[in-house]
């Protein structure tokens, strides 16, 4: 079964940056790594809840 948070692709946006990349500021997020997409925190990044 697909991962509900995620829709099944493993990945989902950035909660710290909002999905930017970079924060308000204009600085590099680091928890993202500047990407804007980390993955799943519900699935793994598996894309599955089984």
């Amino acid at each position: 079964m697909d991962c509900y948070r995620c829709d099944g692709n493993g990945e989902q946006d950035c909660v710290q940056c909002g999905g930017e990349g970079t924060h308000f500021n204009g600085e590099f997020c680091g928890h993202c790594q500047g990407v804007g997409i980390v993955s799943c925190a519900h699935c793994s990044g598996s894309g599955c809840t089984e």
